[in-house]
């Protein structure tokens, strides 16, 4: 299968873990669109049913923030995975709405990288 995600790994915190591209009969097998495996160092995500891509990558990486920083759900009554969901959703949601806010977010982080700070 030709890689559909233009990256192979991703970082969170000093952790690369890299990502495994699922067939969507993979997925169905598996029951699930993605996985995070910190044991494997993987984010695993099935790449052939589009409308569900960007916020499963998220989530995962929710899942994956939520283990590097050795940090748990803000109330123990919310799981976390319904967190996740939430925060996941939310941010794809808030990005796709708000386009001049993601290219100032872009820009911004942008600049940060190239060390020339937020202005």
């Amino acid at each position: 299968m030709k890689r559909k995600l233009p990256f192979t790994h991703i970082r969170v915190a000093a952790f690369d873990f890299k990502i495994v591209e699922w067939t969507a009969d993979k997925g169905k097998a598996e029951g699930k669109f993605a996985e995070f495996s910190s044991i494997q160092g993987c984010i695993s995500i099935d790449v052939e049913r589009p409308y569900k891509i960007v916020d499963s990558l998220v989530h995962e990486l929710v899942h994956a923030i939520i283990w590097a920083y050795g940090y748990s759900t803000p109330d123990e009554s919310l799981p976390e995975e319904c967190f996740a969901s939430m925060v996941s959703t939310g941010m794809v949601q808030v990005l796709r709405d708000n386009p001049l806010f993601h290219t100032y977010l872009n820009d911004k982080i942008k600049r940060m990288r190239e060390g020339r700070g937020l202005r």
